[in-house]
């Protein structure tokens, strides 16, 4: 191990025990005076023991750099609360050369603690369910790494608690066994405000429930607000199961993702007041390529893209969006356990704005979708829907179940033969389409729409937290909308236009895709 300082005077014991480090709370206290501390800046390694011997020794904050070669059997307790001034950093030398493998366990409970750059692969976690990573304690990262076919184990591979937290750049594939790529738990009354990012998932169909890239909460969570953003992801043959993602949570943030060739669907599967905008979702036409499913009350959707889908669901009709059918029967015993009442809640209050759907499968839109299954019947009331474009649906446009009441349409215009409504709101147009910007179909004309002043009317009635600048911003956006219907290229807030994700846009730096 190489010190990179000209004086290094160590004071402190270091313990190892079994190759775990346990790295404490920092109380901030000087050392007696016969102790002399003194800074280490960075550190480089080239074994696990010497990994944990460099974590003990940078208590003030540093770098430890890890030469090439495999890391079997690290165990890593890093439970200090590191200054933002001064985090730590475990740090790849060099990308793509640093394998984690083995029986793996690394608990992150401090703070301003960062991975970077390693491969996770040929592990053999005991435990069998136990997560590889347990993340918590805040502002803490993984970042430009790889997790690769890791082990055949059940359990997560990462366990995402605390909060402000973030997962970026970094490469999820080939999970075989049950339970998501990451798990989230949500502080009961307190935002976590997680970020993950620029992230690649792609996995093999698991053949039963727990497949999903990510669980954002549970049945216990869907009221807690959550507030943590998924942006600039690539779900790219996501097909574990059909919730690529399962929402159980409140106040979620999804945008500038995409879900391409996908055997699942975006699930807003419990929770409320989600924001879903400036995302695209885009499939090859084979059967199980969904798009978007909603339950739950005061969702925006807006501005999202869907192409080529073909949901075949095992209950009922689905399509590229479906706002499902709810549980009849309230159940008192799940309620008492903190769970809702409804196993599957209620949907209403929600606002479907300036989204395009093209070629989407038997049906674009599904107003009750999986109704009469399991107890689901109660169809969604209180939709709104405002300013979207479809065409191409196999079968017809929109399927609205009877029962649903108070939905608003307007503006919205279908080029299929047979719209499913009969009702003003829904009109019969010819939409011609041609490849876009983004080199998929988009139609050549804009059709009139309603102005976000229009919009405004029915962004009132959802009950969004406005003291939340996410909300204010979304909201802004909406309301200066200007009237015409259908998606539009989004835009970054570095004004650049945000296209389908390819690999070369997520993932590590260093991996070649």
């Amino acid at each position: 191990m190489y010190l990179k300082t000209s004086l290094v005077i160590l004071t402190a014991t270091i313990s190892l025990l079994s190759g775990c480090a346990t790295v404490e709370e920092s109380n901030n206290q000087l050392s007696p005076a016969s102790s002399v501390q003194a800074t280490v800046n960075e550190v480089v390694v080239s074994t696990p023991e010497e990994l944990v011997k460099a974590i003990s020794r940078l208590r003030k904050g540093g770098t430890v750099l890890l030469e090439s070669g495999d890391y079997a059997d690290l165990n890593l307790r890093l439970s200090r609360a590191y200054r933002s001034q001064s985090p730590l950093l475990i740090k790849a030398k060099k990308g793509g050369s640093v394998f984690i493998t083995g029986d793996t366990d690394i608990q992150i409970t401090g703070k301003h603690i960062t991975l970077s750059g390693l491969t996770f692969e040929r592990g053999t976690r005991s435990g069998s369910k136990a997560e590889l990573i347990y993340m918590e304690g805040e502002h803490n990262r993984i970042t430009q790494s790889l997790f690769r076919e890791v082990d055949d184990l059940e359990g997560v591979w990462v366990q995402m608690n605390g909060r402000h937290n973030r997962i970026d750049h970094s490469w999820f594939e080939g999970k075989t066994s049950g339970q998501s790529y990451i798990n989230m738990d949500i502080e009961e009354n307190r935002p976590v405000y997680h970020q993950l990012d620029h992230n690649y998932f792609t996995r093999p169909p698991l053949g039963k429930n727990g497949g999903s890239a990510s669980r954002v909460g549970h049945g216990s969570m869907y009221l807690d607000n959550a507030r943590i953003l998924f942006e600039y992801n690539l779900f790219d043959d996501e097909s574990g199961e059909s919730e690529v993602i399962s929402a159980k949570s409140s106040e979620n943030i999804f945008r500038y993702n995409t879900f391409k060739n996908s055997r699942g669907h975006l699930s807003l599967r419990q929770g409320e007041r989600a924001l879903v905008y400036d995302n695209y979702f885009i499939g090859t036409g084979e059967d199980k390529h969904g798009g978007l499913f909603v339950r739950g009350e005061g969702h925006v959707v807006f501005n999202n893209y869907f192409h080529n889908l073909n949901p075949r669901p095992r209950y009922k009709e689905e399509g590229a969006v479906s706002f499902g059918a709810a549980t009849g029967s309230y159940d008192g015993s799940r309620s008492d356990k903190g769970l809702n009442g409804r196993h599957f809640p209620i949907t209403r209050n929600i606002l479907f704005a300036n989204n395009t759907i093209i070629e989407p499968g038997d049906f674009g839109i599904v107003i009750g979708s999986q109704f009469g299954s399991r107890d689901r019947t109660l169809i969604p009331d209180s939709l709104y829907l405002l300013n979207n474009q479809l065409a191409g649906a196999r079968r017809q446009s929109v399927l609205q179940l009877d029962g649903a009441k108070d939905i608003v349409w307007r503006a919205n215009f279908s080029s299929d033969a047979i719209k499913g409504l009969e009702e003003e709101g829904v009109d019969s147009v010819r939409i011609v389409v041609a490849d876009g910007p983004f080199k998929l179909p988009m139609p050549v004309e804009a059709q009139p729409g309603v102005s976000g002043k229009d919009l405004s009317a029915y962004l009132n009635k959802l009950n969004l937290d406005m003291t939340w600048e996410e909300n204010r911003r979304i909201v802004d956006r909406i309301v200066s909308h200007p009237a015409t219907a259908g998606f539009s290229v989004p835009r970054s807030p570095e004004n650049r236009p945000v296209y389908p994700l390819t690999k070369s846009d997520v993932g590590p730096q260093w991996m070649i895709h």
